[in-house]
């Protein structure tokens, strides 16, 4: 597969899964009988919601510009375990990984995008 093909992959296939998962998030939140009032809620909730949030943004920006866009979805996964680890003990569950997967999938594009500028094909 030729770079310029594999980063156009990548980077449409983290776009797709981006808003696959911004999709299964809104369809967790939409189910709930009960809507989260986070300016009511413990501390560690308020903070995961504010990890949410970085996801989102990471999603949304790894569009325009997808090593930052990656960046922020990891850096806000790993915010996520902290909070998790100090409240509670423990790290966030392995289904919390799927999150990162499009954020992965930015940082692959931006990486084969930078080979495939630097080596000018």
């Amino acid at each position: 597969m030729q770079s310029n093909t594999l980063d156009i992959t990548l980077i449409w296939l983290a776009r797709i899964s981006s808003l696959a998962m911004a999709g299964l998030f809104l369809s967790f939140l939409m189910g709930e009988e009960r809507r989260p009032d986070l300016l009511h809620e413990r501390l560690s909730v308020q903070l995961i919601f504010v990890g949410w949030a970085v996801i989102f943004l990471g999603y949304l920006s790894g569009w325009r510009n997808p090593a930052a866009g990656g960046a922020l979805v990891l850096a806000a996964l790993a915010f996520m375990n902290l909070v998790e680890y100090f409240y509670n003990d423990r790290l966030l569950g392995p289904a919390f990984l799927l999150w990162a997967v499009p954020g992965i999938l930015f940082l692959l594009s931006a990486y084969a995008n930078r080979i495939r500028n630097r080596t000018g094909s």
